[in-house]
């Protein structure tokens, strides 16, 4: 038998007899004992993928020696189980979205992130348009908010690794976000104009895409997810008024659903959760093609907002309140926002964690776009 562990309260053994491991688990919330069998492995181990370990080794909050998700538990793993693999680490700002776009032409790979959802959501949109590859994705959550991975059931590295070995591929619903003319990709201090930009977690405005790029900062980010409450608290002690024009357009039907006014909260989520005990749209899936739309009108008592805010953490129980407006977009209809403020500060956009700051006539159009970029198909383990 062989023991190692990955952090003080997270002990990992295995047994192997001939063909069959037997994998228990025991960390401080939880125990799992999982049978591997070689001879039965998941279509994505079948060894017709390559395997590659892609870190984000700056997600998150910090990184230390003795908690290394990858030397203390996914190697040791992998070697056990006879998985081969390519590990890579994302070290600089563009190194993943200059990766995705260096994998081979006709290529089937097989991504584990170690990272958030904004570094999934960068070798995404890397992903070149003149290359056929057949691409699944792993997410191992070390990111700040793991929006994505808490969605679907993975709350840790030990769940992760019970996905690898026993989980699904499922197809990656992607959106489609549009910009207006002269909008500006905001990323790591640096300025680049942006036309569109594919997402799979959330597209917001107001209050949530405040807080994220204010919160966007090395000074910030030292808190890990506490720096979005630290950021919210600031942005409500201003407590300003989002201004804006939103319109919801039925493709079928050719029919308009427009509304005009002052909100606080704007968000599109494709996912139930922000955080583990936030549940952000309660009826959200990753596994169908609907989008969730969640707002509310602006608050003059910012505590008002505050708390509607909170009732995310009772399961998602703020949508029953009568000041949110809970409101589900199919793959048929599309959402045109045009923000109407003044006030610049206030004319960003969040997509999975990117923050792009509208120009021209300042409008943002979101629709359905699948599961595939060009010639390129994305799946999910599950």
């Amino acid at each position: 038998m062989l023991e190692f562990s990955l952090l003080p309260d997270t002990l990992v053994s295995i047994a192997a007899i001939d063909d069959t491991f037997v994998i228990d688990t025991s960390t401080s919330v939880k125990k799992s004992t999982l049978i591997f069998d070689q001879n039965n492995k998941p279509n994505h181990l079948d060894g017709s993928r390559e395997v590659i370990i892609l870190d984000s080794v700056k997600s998150g909050s910090s990184r230390a020696p003795k908690s290394n998700i990858f030397t203390q538990l996914i190697e040791p793993l992998f070697n056990i189980l006879q998985i081969r693999f390519k590990y890579v680490a994302a070290e600089s700002p563009k190194f993943i979205s200059e990766f995705s776009g260096k994998l081979s032409d006709n290529g089937k790979y097989l991504i584990i992130f170690i990272s958030g959802d904004t570094s999934i959501n960068e070798f995404i949109n890397g992903i070149e348009s003149d290359k056929t590859l057949d691409i699944t994705i792993l997410n191992v959550p070390l990111g700040t908010g793991n929006a994505f991975s808490h969605s679907v059931g993975i709350h840790d590295t030990i769940d992760a690794m019970e996905k690898l070995l026993f989980g699904k591929e499922l197809d990656l619903q992607l959106y489609n976000a549009k910009f207006s003319e002269h909008s500006i990709l905001i990323h790591n201090g640096e300025r680049h104009p942006i036309k569109n930009r594919l997402f799979f977690v959330v597209a917001s405005w107001a209050l949530h895409a405040s807080l994220v790029a204010e919160s966007d900062s090395p000074e910030m980010r030292q808190f890990g997810s506490a720096r979005f409450s630290m950021a919210a608290q600031n942005i409500l002690k201003r407590n300003p008024a989002y201004y804006g024009r939103l319109c919801i357009q039925d493709n079928v039907s050719d029919t308009d659903d427009i509304t005009q006014k002052e909100f606080s909260y704007f968000v599109l989520a494709t996912v139930s959760r922000f955080e583990k005990q936030f549940v952000i749209s309660p009826e959200s899936s990753a596994l169908n093609s609907d989008l969730y739309l969640i707002s509310f009108e602006y608050q003059i008592n910012p505590d008002d907002t505050m708390a509607i805010m909170k009732e995310a953490y009772d399961n998602g129980s703020h949508i029953k309140n009568k000041k949110v407006d809970y409101k589900k977009i199919t793959e048929n209809e599309t959402v045109e926002l045009t923000i109407l403020t003044s006030d610049n500060s206030l004319n960003v956009i969040c997509v999975d964690g990117s923050i792009v700051e509208l120009g021209g006539d300042r409008r943002l159009q979101v629709s359905f776009h699948g599961s595939s970029i060009h010639n390129t198909t994305l799946k999910f383990i599950a």
